[in-house]
C-alpha cells in the first residue's frame, strides 16, 4: 500500500482549535474574575447596608425624636459592622432626603452604591447608603487579562505543535501496520471476506478468490454481496437460491448470531463457512477447505460418539452418586469433583478445578461452615497421603450432618476424598469400614460397582473394589471367569439376560431396582445400568455394568411419601380453611375439610371448578378478591374482613394468599389460608377492655385514669379547676383476713355501688388496686366542692353495715385530696400529692379526709428516708436486742426474758420500734429483721442459765411466711438452744387470719417443742374464741388492763376473769407493764403466775442481762 499522506485539512483544524482555545482563555478568565468579584462586592454591600439599617432602626425606635441630631452616635452604630472602613463611604439620609450623616474617604470612580431602607414600626424613616470604588477590582482584572493572554499564547503553540508530531508518528506506524496486514491477509490458509453495512465487500484476500476460481476484476472492494453470489453461481461454486441465502445471512446478522456450516462443492471439496456479525451491521466471512478433516471426522465419527457417550456415562455416574467425590493432585489442587462433593462441603456453585484444598477450607471457614484451622486440616491430610495411608474420619458440619470422610492416597502423590452422609445410618455404617482404595484410575475410586465383561465371551475383564465388596470375591479370581463360575445359576441367568438386552440396545439401559445381586437377599436395594461399547463395525465389544446401592435414597423416598401423607392429614384436619387454585384458570385443585364446613359445599362440588361455578357472584367476588393483585405483586397478600359463613352467621376472617411457583419462577398455583378469627377478635376486645378497666368493679384502672386526668388537666392549664380524691377503705385487710378474699371482693363491689350514687357523669371514678380508689372531680368550685364530695362519700359508705357471707361488716374510708392548679398541673405530681394527703388522713386516725399540704411531702420524704435507712440497718449491724425479765411470783425467780428490738441510728439516735416496725411490715423487711432477732435471741439465750427462757415477738407478716418453722429450727440448731426455752409471742391479728394454714403452722411450731404465747390478750375482737381453737401455752394480759387496776372494779373483774380462765385451761398468765407494788399485790392475790415491768427491771442490754442472770438473779426478782 502507498504511504499515508499528511492531511492538510487536519493541520488547519488543529491551528483553528489552538487559536480558539487561546482566545477563549485570554477572554474568559478576566471576564469571569471581574464578574465574581463584582457579585461578591454587591452581596457584601447589600448585607452590610441591611445590617446597618436594622441597627439604626433599633436605635431610632428607642430615640424616636432625637436620632436625627445625634450623628456621632449613628456613626458609632455603623462602625460596629465595618470591615474595611478606609474603602467605604457611609451616608444616612432622612425620608425627606436630608443628609443626616456622611462620612468616609473620597473615593475614585467608577463607584458602586447600595442602599437599604430604615423601617421603624412599619414606616420608612430614611435609608442607609454605602459607596465603594471599583478601581481596585478593575486593576486586578487588567493584570489577570495580561496573564491570560500569555497563557493562551502558550496553549496555542502547544496545541499547534505537539499533536502534529504525534500525527506524523501515528501515520507512519499505520502505514507499516497496513503493509503487514496485507501480507498476513493474503497468506492466510482461509478465504476471508469483510462486508460493510451496505453488504459490499470491504476486504477480500487472494485465498478466497483462488478457492472458488473467481475473477479478481469482479471480486474486489465495492462488489455487492449479491453480485459476488451471482459470479460464484456462474463459475459453478454456488448452487443455492441467492435471495434466500442473502435473507438467511441478513437475519442472522440482525440477531447478532454467528453462523457456521459446511457446504459441499460439486468437485467434492468440503468448505466450512463462518459468518461473524459486527456491531456496525457488516460481517466477517471465513471460508476454509476442511475436506481432509471432514473426511477424517466422518471416518471417526462413531468413535467420537462412543467416547462422548462414555464420558457422559462417567459424568452421569459421578454426578448421580449419593457420595461426594473430590480428587486432588500432589500439590493439593482439585483435579476432579462431583456435585455431591460441592454440596456436602458447602462450596459455591462454580468450577473448583485448579483451586487448592487450602483455598476451599479458608472459604468454608469464612462462611462459618468449618470451625477448625484450615492449615492444620490440610497438614493432617497430607501427612496421611505421604505415608501412603488411607484415612477415615467422622465429622460433624455446622448444619448438623454427620459425614464420613475417606482420603485415599494415589501413586502420583495426590489423593481422592470421598464424603458420605451417614447421619441416619451412622451406627450401622460405622460397623462396615468402607476402605476404598483409589490407585491410578478414576473407575477404581468411584463408590459404585463397576464391572466390564467381554461382549463375546461374557468373561469379566475388569472389576473395581466396590464389586469385591458387593459380591464378596477377590477380583483377581473373578477376572477371566463368567457369571456362571461365580454366582448361583439363577443369579447368573438374570445377569446374562440383562447383558443380552444391553448388547441389543442402541444406548444405555436401566434395569430398575433389585434386592438380590449376590445370590441372597441382603435387605439392600440396588439399581443397575448397562453400557455397551461397540467396535468399528458396530458389534458389541464390551459390556459395562454400573450397580449402585440406593437403599438410603429409597428409604428417603418412602419417608417423603410418609411425610406427604402426614402433611395431607394435617391439611385435612387443621381448623383453618386451606384451598389451592390453578393460577391460569382459577379452578380449585385442593380444598380441606374446614373449607367444606365453612362454605357449606362438599369438595366434590368444588374441585375442578371456579368460584363462579360454585358460589353466588357476590360470594365468588369476595373469594377471588385480590387474586389479580397477588399475581401481579408476586408476594403474599393479607386481608381481614367480615363475611356471612354457611355456619355461624357473620364471622371475621383473616386470609393469607401466596403464589406457588414452578421451576421457572412463574406462578403455578394460588394458595389461600383463611382463619376464622372471630373468637380471637372478641377476646382481643375483652383484653383491651381489661387493659383499661378493673375486672372486679368495671371501673377505669390506673392507666385509664392517667389518660383521662391528662385530658382534664389540659382545661386546668386554661384556667379551670379540678380535684383528685384518693380513697382507701379503713381496715379492709382485716375483712380479707377474717372473712376471706371473696367477702373482700363483695365489699369492694358494694362500696363501689354506694360511692357511684355521689358522683356526676362528668366525674372520673377509678379503682387503683386493692382497696384504693380515685375520683377526679371537675367543673366544681374548689376547695369546697371536694370537701362536700368527700363528706358525701364517707356518709354513704358508713350509712349502714354490709352483709357479707352471713357477717355484718361496718367500714369507713380515708380520703386524701389534691387540687389543681394549686397542688400541680401534671399527672404524676397531682397523684403524688393526693396519695400523700391520703397517707396523712390515715396517719391521723383514719375515717376522715385531708387536703394536701406541703409539709406532708416532707413527712413522706422522712418516711422514705427511714425506709432506706432501715434497709441498710441490718447490713451495718445497727440493731441490738435488749431484754426485760419475766418474774415468777410463786418463788420470786426470773423465769425468762422478753427480747426487745432497739435501733441505734448513726444520725438520729435511738428510733422507737413503734416508728420503724410498721414501715418494716409494709415493705416486707420485717421477715429479714424478724429472722435476725430470732437467731440473735437464741444465740444469746444459749449463754444464760439452762432454766431461763427467751420470749420473741413474731410479726403477723412474718408469721405468714411459710418458711417460719424452718427458720425456727435453723436458729435453734445454730445456737444449740433447747426448743422448750423458746417462746414465740403472737398477737390476735395473726389469729384473725384463722384458717387451716395458720392452725397447721401453729401446730408445727408447737410440735417442735416451742412454747406459743398470745400477746396483748383482751384488746381484740374475739380473744376468748381463739383460746378454744389454738394451743397456747401462755396468755399475756395487756398493760392497759394493768394500768386500770387502781381506777375501778371493772378492770379488776376483767383481769380476774382472764386469770381464772387461763388457769382453768392450764395456761400460764403473764401481766405486762407492772410498775407498782400495789399492782403486784393485786395480781398475786388474783393468782397471776408471771409479771413483767419496770417494777422489777427496765429492758437491759444483752451483756447486762447475762451478767445479772448469773450473779443477781434473786436480786432482780426481789427488787420490788
Amino acid at each position: 500500500m502507498a504511504p499515508f499522506a499528511k492531511p492538510t485539512s487536519l493541520r488547519i483544524l488543529l491551528r483553528a482549535i489552538g487559536l480558539f482555545v487561546a482566545v477563549a482563555t485570554a477572554v474568559s478568565l478576566p471576564v469571569g474574575y471581574f464578574a465574581v468579584g463584582y457579585a461578591n462586592m454587591v452581596s457584601l454591600l447589600n448585607s452590610k447596608a441591611d445590617l446597618d439599617a436594622r441597627l439604626v432602626a433599633k436605635y431610632i425606635h428607642t430615640h424616636d425624636t432625637l436620632w436625627k441630631y445625634q450623628p456621632a452616635r449613628l456613626s458609632d452604630l455603623l462602625e460596629q459592622t465595618d470591615v474595611e472602613s478606609d474603602s467605604l463611604r457611609k451616608r444616612i439620609v432622612s425620608a425627606r432626603g436630608a443628609l443626616v450623616l456622611d462620612e468616609g474617604p473620597q473615593l475614585s470612580s467608577p463607584l458602586l452604591v447600595r442602599s437599604s431602607p430604615i423601617v421603624v414600626t412599619g414606616a420608612q424613616v430614611g435609608r442607609v447608603e454605602l459607596e465603594t470604588s471599583l478601581q481596585g477590582l478593575l486593576r486586578e482584572t487588567a493584570l489577570l487579562s495580561l496573564l491570560s493572554c500569555l497563557f493562551g499564547a502558550g496553549m496555542f503553540l502547544a496545541i499547534r505543535t505537539f499533536p502534529l508530531k504525534v500525527l506524523d508518528q501515528t501515520l507512519g506506524t499505520l502505514a507499516n501496520t497496513n503493509s503487514q496486514f496485507d501480507a498476513a491477509l493474503n497468506n492466510m490458509s482461509q478465504g476471508l471476506l469483510l462486508f460493510d453495512s451496505s453488504q459490499r465487500i470491504a476486504v477480500v484476500n487472494r485465498k478466497y478468490i483462488a478457492m472458488y476460481g473467481l475473477s479478481p476484476d469482479v471480486v474486489k472492494p465495492g462488489c455487492k454481496f449479491e453480485e459476488l453470489l451471482r459470479h460464484r453461481k456462474e463459475t459453478g461454486s454456488f448452487s443455492r437460491n441467492i435471495e434466500q441465502y442473502i435473507a438467511q445471512i441478513g437475519s442472522a446478522n440482525v440477531q447478532g448470531k454467528t453462523t457456521n456450516f459446511i457446504t459441499e462443492l460439486p468437485d467434492g471439496r468440503s468448505i466450512q463457512l463462518v459468518n461473524q456479525p459486527m456491531p456496525d451491521g457488516g460481517w466477517v466471512a471465513t471460508h476454509e477447505d476442511v475436506t481432509e478433516r471432514h473426511n477424517l471426522l466422518r471416518a471417526h465419527g462413531k468413535t467420537e460418539t462412543l467416547l462422548r457417550e462414555q464420558k457422559l456415562q462417567l459424568d452421569t455416574a459421578l454426578n448421580n452418586m449419593v457420595h461426594g467425590l473430590g480428587m486432588f493432585d500432589a500439590q493439593g489442587h482439585v483435579v476432579l469433583f462431583n456435585e455431591r462433593y460441592r454440596e456436602m462441603m458447602g462450596l459455591p456453585a462454580e468450577s473448583l478445578l485448579g483451586l487448592s484444598l487450602l483455598d476451599l477450607m479458608n472459604y468454608r471457614k469464612a462462611t462459618g461452615d468449618f470451625t477448625g484451622d484450615p492449615e492444620q486440616f490440610l497438614a493432617s491430610i497430607l501427612a496421611g497421603v505421604r505415608a501412603g495411608e488411607t484415612t477415615t474420619k467422622i465429622v460433624e458440619n455446622v448444619r448438623g450432618r454427620s459425614l464420613r470422610v475417606v482420603d485415599h492416597p494415589m501413586a502420583n502423590g495426590g489423593w481422592v476424598a470421598m464424603f458420605e452422609d451417614i447421619t441416619e445410618q451412622r451406627q450401622a455404617e460405622q460397623e462396615r469400614d468402607r476402605n476404598r482404595e483409589f490407585l491410578d484410575q478414576i473407575i477404581e475410586n468411584v463408590p459404585v460397582t463397576i464391572v466390564v465383561k467381554d461382549a463375546a465371551t461374557r468373561r469379566f475383564v475388569l472389576a473395581n473394589r466396590a464389586a469385591e465388596n458387593l459380591w464378596s470375591f477377590d477380583r483377581r479370581d473373578a477376572i477371566g471367569k463368567t457369571p456362571y463360575e461365580l454366582f448361583p445359576k439363577a443369579q447368573a441367568d438374570i445377569m446374562t439376560e440383562h447383558d443380552n438386552n444391553a448388547a441389543q440396545a442402541d444406548g444405555p439401559t436401566f434395569f430398575g431396582e433389585h434386592r438380590n445381586l449376590g445370590g441372597t437377599d441382603t435387605g439392600r436395594i440396588f439399581t443397575s445400568r448397562r453400557i455397551t461399547i461397540r467396535g468399528d463395525g458396530g458389534q458389541p465389544r464390551y459390556l459395562i455394568s454400573v450397580i449402585e446401592d440406593v437403599t438410603e435414597r429409597h428409604e428417603l423416598e418412602e419417608e417423603r411419601d410418609r411425610n406427604r401423607e402426614f402433611l395431607d392429614q394435617i391439611i385435612e384436619n387443621v381448623p383453618a380453611i386451606i384451598y389451592v387454585k390453578n393460577a391460569r384458570d382459577r379452578r380449585y385443585v385442593l380444598v380441606n375439610r374446614a373449607a367444606e364446613s365453612f362454605w357449606g359445599v362438599s369438595r366434590a362440588n368444588i374441585l375442578g371448578k371456579t368460584s363462579y361455578e360454585v358460589f353466588s357472584k357476590a360470594q365468588a367476588d369476595r373469594i377471588n378478591a385480590r387474586d389479580d393483585e397477588l399475581l401481579e405483586a408476586n408476594e403474599p397478600v393479607f386481608d381481614e374482613r367480615q363475611i356471612d359463613a354457611a355456619t355461624g352467621g357473620l364471622r371475621c376472617i383473616f386470609s393469607r394468599r401466596l403464589t406457588i411457583q414452578d421451576g421457572h419462577g412463574n406462578a403455578q398455583y394460588l394458595l389461600g389460608v383463611v382463619e376464622d378469627v372471630t373468637d380471637r377478635k372478641n377476646t382481643e376486645q375483652r383484653i383491651a377492655h381489661l387493659a383499661h378497666y378493673d375486672a372486679l368493679t368495671d371501673l377505669p384502672n390506673r392507666a385509664l385514669l392517667r389518660e383521662k386526668l391528662e385530658h382534664e388537666l389540659s382545661f386546668v392549664r386554661r384556667g379551670e379547676q379540678l380535684a383528685v380524691l384518693y380513697l382507701d377503705l379503713d381496715h379492709f385487710k382485716r375483712v380479707n383476713d377474717t372473712l376471706g378474699h371473696s367477702a373482700g371482693d363483695e365489699l369492694l363491689i358494694a362500696v363501689t355501688a354506694r360511692m357511684r350514687t355521689c358522683l356526676r357523669d362528668a366525674d372520673i371514678f377509678a379503682r387503683l388496686g386493692g382497696d384504693e380508689f380515685a375520683i377526679v372531680q371537675t367543673g366544681v368550685q374548689q376547695p369546697t366542692g371536694a370537701a362536700v364530695l368527700a363528706q358525701q362519700l364517707r356518709d354513704v359508705v358508713t350509712e349502714t353495715f354490709y352483709e357479707l357471707s352471713g357477717h355484718q361488716v361496718v367500714v369507713d374510708i380515708s380520703i386524701g385530696i389534691a387540687l389543681a392548679p394549686d397542688d400541680g398541673t401534671e399527672v404524676d405530681q397531682l397523684l403524688k400529692c393526693a396519695d400523700m394527703a391520703l397517707y396523712g388522713a390515715k396517719s391521723e386516725g383514719r375515717g376522715t379526709f385531708r387536703y394536701f399540704k406541703p409539709e406532708m411531702d416532707a413527712r413522706m420524704k422522712m418516711r422514705r428516708s427511714l425506709e432506706v435507712d432501715l434497709r441498710k440497718a441490718l447490713i451495718k449491724k445497727e440493731f441490738e436486742l435488749h431484754y426485760q425479765p419475766l418474774v415468777r411470783l410463786a418463788d420470786n425467780e426470773v423465769s425468762g426474758c422478753e427480747a426487745l428490738l432497739r435501733w441505734y441510728h448513726p444520725e438520729r439516735g435511738i428510733i422507737p420500734p413503734a416508728e420503724f416496725i410498721p414501715v418494716a411490715e409494709e415493705t416486707g423487711l420485717i421477715n429479714a429483721i424478724g429472722e435476725w432477732v430470732l437467731r440473735q435471741a437464741c444465740a444469746e439465750a444459749a449463754t444464760w442459765p439452762g432454766d431461763i427462757k427467751v420470749a420473741v415477738n413474731v410479726s403477723p407478716v412474718q408469721f405468714r411466711n411459710q418458711g417460719l418453722p424452718q427458720t425456727v429450727i435453723s436458729a435453734l440448731a445454730a445456737a444449740g438452744l433447747a426448743p422448750s426455752r423458746l417462746e414465740l409471742e403472737i398477737t390476735e391479728s395473726v389469729l384473725m387470719q384463722s384458717n387451716e394454714t395458720t392452725l397447721r403452722r401453729l401446730h408445727q411450731l408447737r410440735d417442735l417443742g416451742v412454747r406459743i404465747s398470745m400477746d396483748d390478750f383482751g384488746t381484740g375482737y374475739s380473744s376468748l374464741s381463739y383460746l378454744r381453737s389454738f394451743p397456747f401455752d401462755k396468755i399475756k394480759i395487756d398493760r392497759s388492763f394493768i394500768n386500770d387496776l387502781s381506777n375501778g372494779d371493772d378492770a379488776v373483774a376483767i383481769v380476774q376473769a382472764i386469770i381464772t380462765l387461763a388457769n382453768s385451761l392450764d395456761m400460764t398468765t403473764t401481766a405486762e407493764g407492772v410498775e407498782t407494788k400495789r399492782q403486784m399485790k393485786a395480781l398475786r392475790a388474783m393468782g397471776c403466775i408471771e409479771m413483767q415491768g419496770y417494777l422489777f427491771s427496765p429492758p437491759r442490754s444483752s451483756r447486762e442481762i447475762a451478767r445479772e442472770l448469773v450473779s443477781h438473779r434473786k436480786r432482780i426478782a426481789s427488787a420490788a
